[in-house]
C-alpha cells in the first residue's frame, strides 16, 4: 500500500510529467480510485489562455475530454463553488441532474451519467500567482469508492497539492528549457515566472532567493533579448515562442 509518505517520496523522484503521473496514479489506488483528472488553470478556469496542463486515468479520460471539449466548465456550477472554496466538495451526478438550472447543465449531467459517473469529489488547489488547480476523483458505475468519501477527503486534500507542488517544478524545467539566447537556468525560471505575472515578491518566494538578486536577474534577461523591461522581455520570449502562456 502507498501511504502518503510513499507518493511524495514517488513525487520527488519523478523527473518528467510521465512519471509524475504514474505516481498520481498509483497514490490513488489504495483508495480503488481508477476515474481521475487533475486539471491546471494559469488563471481562473473561465478566462481565456487559462488550461495549462491536463490528466485523466484511462477509465476518466474519455468524459474529461469531452466535457473540456464542450466547455462545460462555463456552465458547472460545481466549479464555480470550488473556485471558492479551500475544501473538497462532494457531489452526486443524480442529484445534480434534478436540480440543473438550464438545458446545458442537464445536457452535461445526463452526458455524465451516460458515460457512468455517479459520484466524486472535487478538490482546489489555490496557488501564490491567481493559479489553480483541481484534483477530481469519481465513482463509477459498480464501484464504491466514494461511499465513505468524509475518511479520505483530507488525505486526498494532502496528496493534491503534493502533486501540484511537483507539477509546477516540472512545468517550469520544461517550458524553460526551450529558452536559448544563452539564458542561464534561474533566468530563464525568472522569465517563465514574469509570463505568469507573478512579481518580483512572488518569484523570490517561489526561488527561495532575494527581490535584490530577481531584479539583478530581470537586468541580465532585458539586457540579453535586447528588451528595455521586463515587460518587453516576456513579449519578446512569447513572440520568439521561447515560453508559452
Amino acid at each position: 500500500m502507498v501511504t502518503l509518505v510513499d507518493f511524495q517520496k514517488l513525487l520527488y523522484q519523478a523527473t518528467d510529467l510521465h512519471q509524475l503521473e504514474k505516481a498520481l496514479t498509483l497514490g490513488l489506488k489504495p483508495f480503488n480510485i481508477t476515474y481521475f483528472a487533475f486539471t491546471y488553470y494559469t488563471r481562473h478556469p473561465n478566462s481565456i489562455n487559462k488550461l495549462k496542463y491536463e490528466f485523466s486515468s484511462h477509465d476518466y479520460k474519455a468524459w474529461h475530454q469531452y466535457y473540456l471539449s464542450e466547455h462545460f466548465e462555463d456552465v458547472d456550477p460545481t466549479m464555480n463553488d470550488i473556485i471558492k472554496s479551500n475544501l473538497p466538495i462532494f457531489w452526486d451526478v443524480a442529484h445534480q441532474l434534478a436540480e440543473s438550472k438550464n438545458e446545458k447543465q442537464y445536457e452535461m449531467r445526463s452526458a455524465a451519467m451516460k458515460f457512468g459517473l455517479e459520484k466524486g469529489l472535487c478538490i482546489p488547489i489555490h496557488g501564490p500567482l491567481e493559479d489553480f488547480a483541481i484534483l477530481v476523483v469519481a465513482q463509477g458505475k459498480g464501484q464504491n469508492c466514494m461511499e465513505n468519501w468524509q475518511t479520505i477527503a483530507a488525505d486526498l486534500l494532502a496528496m493534491s497539492h503534493y502533486y501540484y507542488h511537483y507539477l509546477k517544478n516540472i512545468l517550469i524545467k520544461k517550458q524553460t528549457g526551450k529558452v536559448s539566447y544563452s539564458l542561464t537556468k534561474r533566468q530563464q525560471q525568472c522569465l517563465a515566472l514574469l509570463a505568469e505575472r507573478a512579481s518580483v515578491l512572488d518569484i523570490a518566494k517561489t526561488l527561495h532567493i532575494t527581490e535584490r538578486t530577481v531584479n539583478h536577474h530581470i537586468q541580465k534577461i532585458n539586457k540579453i533579448l535586447g528588451t528595455n523591461n521586463k515587460h518587453q522581455s516576456v513579449a519578446k520570449a512569447i513572440t520568439k515562442n521561447l515560453i508559452q502562456i
